[in-house]
């Protein structure tokens, strides 16, 4: 029994493998001891749990070795034991101590044999994750993007650590359990706990977060499982971009609703078939998202098409008409102290629009109970008559409207009573109104035209809420506040404007010439007989958007006597936005007085630029340079003309700048009897400062000479515009100033040459026209090199790769080979048109040049090659070939870089900074005549982004679009500009301002 009973306290042990790093039991496997005074069995080492062949622990690949120990009635004798494993896929065991080391993913038995006995024990193997990552089409995400509406299926993924890896680990399953943060902006799909995929649905515009674990336990315990691994990802939601719609909302309007509208009016298109209609306004709001068009006709039961940017909305129109009749006060009003002077009814009739139409509404019937009624649409009033005397207010007066014709069929009935007559009661001020476009006004400095058309619209009600006018003897006096505005305080104003449909009293300005920004606040006083006279105060804000109200000065690093220099300057209004343009900056009343020698110099687009004329300036202009002065301090006083605030500038002008050094210079070799270009455009000219001297307008005291460094008969100079040395007749002098319309060309004697031959010729500065007075150090030695023809090896034909072959091929249809061959020493020789023939295959070239679009259909039906052969005249048939494709694919921008770091504030537009790209494709190649910045690379553009500005003052509007404008930019700053090409080709630039 004693046996038996031993052999029934056995237990197996159960172990189990997880994802992570160190050991862990699993819940729910508890070893139960079976006759526990006396214990048999399988245990881990150092403890006394024995183990059953169902239960067990666990052990994860990758961690440390397990240690078994075999107890046998309660002692360990597992030195005496053989250890074995039945699968050492999972796990194998040391057959000697025990000792367990995890494999793979899945079950074992172990065995212990003592003696003629056997103790088994269960081993499950997991690994555990290291970390988790969320994943959109195999890429780790932290945030996802969405419009509204849409949605996206993301996946989670359990990364091992290596040494699990290494280990032979692979992912066991894991629940992974989501929680949003309970934002409305998404909802959140998972079919199962241990799906590795779910979906965010986006529902409205907005942000939300989604926290997720990971863990091999359940949704209950999982938040206090110590192994587990977290994610959590950004959702931002977008709104949805607005689809382009569009609907009659007006008897002459028609509301459009998109992205990126404008109040363009040429920017719509209004059609009825193929006949357009005129748009005379747009009515644009804040968001660019809704736009109201104005049209001049009357719209009729058609169908119309509204076009913009691209896109097209129809809706089928509907001719306006009286839709319904309101009498908004239910009064007859007296017009005297008693009934038997008659009375009037306002009343108003709307179109299905909601339009007031009662000014153009006739033909209404109006019966009344107590009198008769004569409708007057001009006034929006009924005038009754017929009223017997002394009938007591309050007396109940029933009336019916009603129109009926062809078109409208209206009938109401209303319940009044009579009231006695109208005195002022309330005066209200609508606002400053301009009476050209009936639209909200601001007054502004430096802006009399339209000053001139502003009205101060005034609103006077009755007790019974009915709008009074002039013609009922109500009229306005302005009493106080009226400095600079040009109200006539001893005028009565009755004058009217109609505005929305409802007519103000209009108060206009006359003083506003001079008038400085601020406020004003002015106090109205109506009038209306002796029944009544009421007061209102409005204040009028005077902008000063055409003003300068501070100025600063920044002087460029280097100004030198005899020179014109372009100082940066920061203007501001009174609104602290930048104030550039010519006109208000050389304004003597608003804009700023400049010292002698500055000027305002206005550009092609109005913008201004602070110019200073070194010449003009009489601290420097008269000084005597040299050795003992070679910089002077000046300065500049500036004056804002609004508020007189001095500005003062100081700055260093130096010496005149003088030419001291020529760049070096490469020019390439010919053949006998063969002629360079004109080198002078290729000389660079700097100052002892080492700028590059771009302005040799005022250097005629100074001369480029050229001299033949040895003696030589192979080379001759070809010159225009030059002169010779009076002192060395071998020197070929030019005036610095002369050297864009001078010409310097070298010729190879004709005579045959062996291999090649060079000669030099020495560049250099000169003082005066003796030839002999050189600037020290200004020399440079250029090399000319002929060749025969026939000598050359190594030659090249240079052409682009791809060649553009469409209908319009402005840029690309001129295209030049460039033949070269190498001389012995190296020297590149390039050949004249006249020294090779080309041929080709498809019949592209023509003479000595390639033509692409004549094979314009064939390349309209796909790409293809064409081999162009240069065939050299050098008696040895040489010939140099180059394969090419012609292809109809249009131009797709490839590359593209800034031509300056700087920029003017001129040019900072969108066409501005487009011009200040050198913008590559696939067809560029400026050596064959196919320039960079085409006119379809430029149209490619289709983004201009500010990203971001050094004084954070810039702003943009329509950033990142054809449309982008920018405001508050000042010369000094610097930008930087991210553009986009419809290619998809991205550069980023820093710009400075100037």
């Amino acid at each position: 029994m004693k046996k038996k009973s031993m052999n029934k306290a056995v237990k197996s042990l159960s172990i189990m493998l997880a994802l992570s790093m160190g050991f862990s039991f699993v819940p729910g496997f508890n070893a139960v001891e079976i006759e526990a005074a006396a214990k048999s069995g399988v245990v881990l080492h150092g403890k006394t749990k024995v183990f059953s062949a169902k239960k067990g622990t666990s052990a994860y690949i990758g961690e440390k070795k397990l240690d078994f120990d075999l107890l046998f009635r309660g002692k360990n004798i597992s030195k005496k034991v053989k250890w074995v494993s039945n699968d050492t896929s999972v796990v194998t065991v040391n057959k000697k101590n025990g000792k367990l080391t995890a494999k793979g993913n899945g079950s074992a038995v172990i065995t212990a044999k003592y003696k003629n006995k056997k103790y088994k024990a269960l081993v499950k193997v997991f690994t555990r994750a290291e970390s988790m990552t969320v994943e959109d089409n195999g890429t780790a995400v932290t945030e996802v993007n969405l419009t509204e509406g849409t949605s996206k299926t993301l996946k989670i993924n359990y990364k091992l650590a290596d040494k699990v890896v290494k280990a032979g680990g692979v992912s066991s399953t894991y629940n992974s359990y989501l929680s949003p943060d309970g934002s409305d902006a998404i909802s959140v799909n998972k079919e199962k706990a241990s799906s590795t995929e779910f979906t965010i649905t986006a529902n409205k515009a907005g942000e939300s977060y989604i926290d997720i674990i990971g863990s091999q336990r359940s949704a209950v315990k999982a938040a206090l499982d110590s192994k587990k691994v977290t994610a959590r990802i950004k959702v931002v939601v977008a709104s949805k971009p607005a689809e382009f719609t569009g609907k009659q909302t007006g008897a002459k309007k028609i509301t459009v609703t998109g992205q990126n509208l404008t109040n363009n009016v040429k920017d719509y298109v209004v059609k009825v078939g193929a006949s357009r209609r005129d748009i005379t306004g747009v009515t644009l709001n804040s968001s660019a998202t809704e736009a109201v068009l104005e049209l001049t006709a009357d719209i009729n039961n058609l169908d119309y098409t509204v076009e913009f940017g691209g896109k097209t909305v129809t809706f089928k129109g509907e001719m306006a008409k009286a839709s319904k009749i309101d009498v908004p006060n239910k009064y007859l009003v007296l017009n005297g102290d008693n009934s038997s002077a008659g009375g009037k009814i306002e009343y108003r009739v709307t179109n299905q629009f909601g339009e007031d139409i009662t000014k153009t509404v006739s033909g209404l019937n109006v019966n009344i109970s107590i009198g008769k009624g004569i409708v007057n649409p001009a006034k929006g009033c009924i005038d009754v008559t017929g009223m017997s005397a002394n009938l007591p207010l309050k007396t109940n007066v029933s009336m019916n409207i009603n129109k009926t014709d062809s078109v409208n069929f209206l009938t109401e009935t209303f319940n009044l009573t009579l009231e006695a007559k109208s005195k002022a009661s309330a005066v209200t001020v609508k606002g400053v109104y301009s009476n050209n476009t009936k639209k909200p006004y601001s007054l502004a400095v430096n802006n009399a035209a339209e000053n001139a058309a502003a009205r101060l619209l005034v609103e006077v009600k009755d007790q019974y809420g009915r709008r009074m006018n002039s013609t009922e003897g109500v009229n306005i006096v302005a009493m106080a506040g009226l400095t600079g505005l040009g109200i006539d305080q001893t005028k009565v104003y009755s004058d009217l404007i109609e505005v929305d449909g409802v007519d103000y009293v209009a108060i206009p300005f006359t003083g506003t010439n001079a008038v400085k920004s601020g406020s004003v606040t002015i106090r109205l006083l109506a009038i209306y007989g002796q029944n009544g006279s009421n007061t209102a105060e409005t204040t009028i804000n005077i902008s000063g958007v055409k003003q300068v109200s501070k100025f600063s000065v920044i002087p460029p690093s280097e100004v030198y006597a005899g020179e014109v220099a372009y100082f940066n300057y920061t203007a501001t209004n009174d609104a602290g936005q930048s104030v550039t343009d010519y006109a208000t900056l050389s304004d003597t009343s608003y804009g700023v007085r400049l010292p002698e020698a500055f000027s305002w110099e206005n550009t092609a687009n109005g913008t201004a630029r602070l110019k200073y004329d070194s010449k003009k300036d009489n601290i420097v202009k008269n000084i005597t340079w040299g050795s003992g002065i070679t910089q002077m301090q000046s300065t500049g006083l500036f004056t804002v003309a609004a508020n007189l605030q001095p500005v003062q500038v100081s700055f260093v002008v130096y010496m005149p700048a003088s030419p001291t050094t020529i760049r070096n210079l490469t020019l390439d070799g010919v053949l006998p009897g063969g002629i360079t270009e004109n080198v002078l455009p290729k000389v660079k000219v700097a100052d002892d400062k080492g700028r590059e001297l771009t302005d040799l307008s005022g250097m005629s005291a100074y001369y480029l000479g050229v001299k033949k460094k040895s003696g030589g008969t192979i080379f001759t100079t070809v010159a225009a515009g030059a002169s010779v040395g009076t002192a060395d007749t071998g020197v070929q002098l030019f005036k610095l100033s002369d050297l864009k319309s001078a010409s310097l060309k070298f010729k190879a004697s004709a005579a045959a040459v062996t291999g090649y031959e060079t000669e030099e010729f020495t560049f250099a500065i000169y003082k005066d026209v003796t030839g002999t007075n050189k600037v020290a150090g200004s020399e440079i030695n250029v090399r000319m090199t002929v060749a025969e023809l026939k000598n050359l090896t190594s030659f090249n034909i240079v052409l682009p790769d791809a060649l553009y072959s469409s209908d319009s091929n402005t840029g690309y249809d001129n295209i030049t080979p460039v033949v070269t061959g190498k001389a012995s020493d190296g020297t590149a020789v390039q050949l004249g048109s006249e020294n090779f023939t080309l041929r080709d295959v498809e019949g592209v070239v023509e003479g000595n040049r390639i033509v692409p679009s004549k094979v314009k259909e064939k390349a309209k039906r796909g790409d293809f090659t064409d081999k162009i052969t240069a065939i050299v005249n050098d008696g040895k048939g040489t010939e140099v070939s180059k394969t090419v494709t012609i292809s109809a694919k249009a131009p797709a921008v490839t590359k593209v870089e800034a031509r300056s770091a700087e920029l003017s504030l001129a040019n900072f537009t969108f066409n501005g900074i487009r011009d200040a790209l050198v913008i590559s494709d696939q067809y560029t190649s400026e050596a064959n005549g196919v320039s960079p910045s085409s006119e379809a690379d430029k149209n490619s553009l289709y983004g201009v982004r500010l990203v971001s500005s050094s004084s954070n003052k810039i702003k943009a509007d329509w950033n990142n679009t054809p449309k982008v404008v920018f405001s508050g930019a000042a010369a000094g700053d610097m930008v930087n500009i991210e553009v986009l090409f419809e290619s998809g080709v991205k550069g980023t630039f820093s710009f400075t301002l100037k």
